[in-house]
């Protein structure tokens, strides 16, 4: 369809959004800074706008942190009755994603919509709206586009807005992202849309990073595996249960079941390669024991595996594997200065 463009004042940005919720599941940033988080139906003069990146990815928009699947009851001899819990196809509305996480969404779009789809995830992803907000203000150490990442993403987008100042720019690039349009919205006019294009031009080149993955592609699998590298880039990393809020590429599931008698629900909820038993087989064999291993696996899948099967790198750029994992380790410097013994 033919984009459209608007204008926004920021003083009707929360009557738009509140007219979102009454038709719409709505999720939007809340909180201040560095302490922002995506919840369910804020109201509008709650929602921020005024922040880098959330704390967690949001990915449990989409992909709950526990998921439930069905229920069952045991009925005796053998027999067991179950209840299928349908995907979730609520109409929702995902407001003010930045950059790195429309690019997140691309990841986990690889992940559970490619080969084996995932119905509850599509069923989520097909019923949402995204409105993107563009990356004019990145956080020091973010390094989006140096892992391909458009500050003002049109891909993955219903609706790109960029920052002016007391208004939005407001492009609508899908069906779903021109359905939302209002009447709080104006059209834009030359000297409006001079004035974003401006503000995206300035914007691009602030989050690059060598990361010299062009050396990369003269090595083979293998190579890259074995190299002595990792032996000791992995010292001082402290296996974080959690990471998983933090990341998007390396996405794992486990299957739980929760009961209380002879009834009970059976849930898909996260893990982490750092997870207690993560890599233990039904025979009892560990065939990830060290933390070296477990990694060097999330490295060189974000940055070599993933691109291999997907044409794109598996890392948002987003920062929080810098700012919030217990690591402590900085993966741009990781990436740049892998030794491949040249």
């Amino acid at each position: 369809m033919t984009m459209n463009n608007y204008v926004l004042s920021k003083a009707k940005l929360k009557y738009w959004l509140e007219d979102i919720r009454r038709r719409n599941e709505l999720w939007a940033p809340v909180g201040e800074r560095d302490s922002v988080s995506y919840l369910k139906n804020p109201k509008g003069e709650d929602v921020a706008t005024e922040f880098t990146n959330s704390l967690d990815c949001p990915k449990y928009i989409f992909s709950p942190q526990q998921d439930p699947i069905c229920n069952f009851e045991i009925k005796g001899r053998g027999e067991v009755v179950v209840e299928e819990i349908k995907p979730d196809t609520t109409p929702r509305v995902v407001f003010g994603l930045r950059p790195p996480d429309v690019r997140g969404l691309e990841i986990m779009d690889a992940y559970l919509l490619k080969d084996k789809v995932d119905e509850r995830y599509k069923a989520k992803r097909d019923n949402t709206t995204v409105v993107s907000l563009g990356y004019h203000n990145p956080a020091p150490c973010c390094f989006a586009e140096a892992v391909g990442v458009d500050l003002f993403p049109k891909k993955g987008s219903d609706i790109l807005l960029t920052d002016l100042g007391r208004s939005y720019y407001v492009e609508t690039l899908s069906e779903k992202g021109e359905n939302l349009v209002s009447e709080h919205f104006n059209e834009a006019d030359d000297i409006v849309r001079n004035e974003a294009w401006d503000i995206q031009k300035r914007s691009k080149g602030t989050t690059d990073f060598d990361l010299h993955l062009d050396k990369w592609k003269d090595f083979t699998d293998s190579e890259i595996y074995t190299l002595p590298y990792w032996d000791e880039i992995y010292l001082g990393v402290i296996a974080d249960s959690v990471a998983t809020r933090y990341f998007y590429s390396g996405t794992y599931f486990k299957i739980v079941d929760v009961s209380k008698g002879t009834r009970g629900t059976r849930y898909k909820t996260w893990t982490t390669m750092y997870s207690p038993n993560f890599s233990v087989l039904p025979n009892g064999y560990d065939y990830k024991p060290s933390l070296k291993e477990k990694f060097k696996d999330w490295i060189l899948e974000m940055f070599h595996f993933f691109p291999k099967r997907h044409g794109f790198i598996g890392c948002s750029g987003a920062h929080r594997c810098i700012a919030g994992m217990t690591t402590k380790h900085d993966i741009r410097k990781i990436i740049a200065n892998v030794d491949f013994g040249t």
